[in-house]
């Protein structure tokens, strides 16, 4: 009976305690692995963004490659769709032809981490003709990602929506009479640099890239450069010199580069 009555062991209030201890440090342990788990999703995520979009800018940097990769749903064009800023949207294969990976809304990429919401050409504009495809216009515009990560929602690290991206400025050829997009480029070369700044590009001439003067539409006017806004600042003689000499006076030249104001 002595012996008996010597031992001791936990008592109920112990024991509870010790599963409220071991349940704390479960529930740390768990909010951890999510923690680790969301941060580790969205890290795959951005480098599977970075590998999609250059992925993407190869497939549409030159002629060639882009039309054969460019889906026959997204060859038809709508100028008015795609000035806006929700754009047209695009269908892109990736490989292994009709049958294999496109990158287009809806498509979920597994090897990316990623999912794309949207992948659209927007805010396109006239650029002039097509010296390669007569009676084709121009446009330029420029194509859009929008992603989501795989995988369930979580608030660490941003929830599952992913930044915007842009792929690039994407130049298509498209025939104005079925309103179908024959050619598409986002290689940016000496013709395509000049049409987008309003120049005319001319193989055969020198220089090859002619800008029109700025000026043409106003007699005796001189050109003296853009302003802040970008406009073109253009002045007669009369306007210049009245700038230069007070008022009364005239301008002399010395016929070796400067000039100097004269009373009459």
């Amino acid at each position: 009976m002595k012996h008996l009555e010597s031992q001791s062991g936990f008592s109920l209030i112990m024991a509870l305690m010790a599963i409220a201890v071991v349940g704390a440090l479960s529930m740390t342990m768990m909010t951890i692995f999510r923690t680790f788990n969301a941060q580790s999703r969205h890290f795959n995520s951005m480098v599977g963004t970075r590998a999609l979009l250059s992925t993407l800018q190869g497939i549409v940097a030159y002629p060639n490659l882009c039309i054969a990769n460019l889906a026959d749903s997204s060859k038809n064009f709508s100028p008015t769709q795609a000035a806006t800023e929700d754009g047209v949207p695009i269908s892109l294969y990736m490989g292994g032809g009709p049958t294999g990976l496109k990158a287009q809304a809806g498509s979920f990429l597994m090897s990316y981490d990623v999912s794309i919401e949207a992948l659209t050409y927007r805010n396109a504009h006239s650029i002039g003709t097509d010296p390669a495809a007569p009676g084709n216009t121009l446009y330029s515009g420029e194509l859009v990602l929008r992603l989501k990560k795989n995988g369930p929602n979580s608030e660490v690290a941003g929830g599952t929506s992913l930044r915007e991206r842009s792929v690039g400025t994407m130049t298509v050829s498209v025939n104005p009479a079925t309103n179908t997009i024959t050619g598409c480029y986002a290689l940016t070369d000496a013709r395509q640099s000049c049409v987008e700044v309003g120049g005319v590009y001319d193989d055969t001439s020198y220089p090859k890239c002619k800008m029109p003067y700025p000026c043409a539409g106003i007699p005796n006017a001189v050109f003296l450069g853009y302003s802040s806004t970008g406009s073109p600042q253009c002045q007669t003689m009369a306007q210049v010199v009245g700038s230069i000499c007070p008022a009364g006076q005239y301008i002399v030249s010395n016929g070796s580069g400067s000039v100097s104001c004269k009373t009459p």
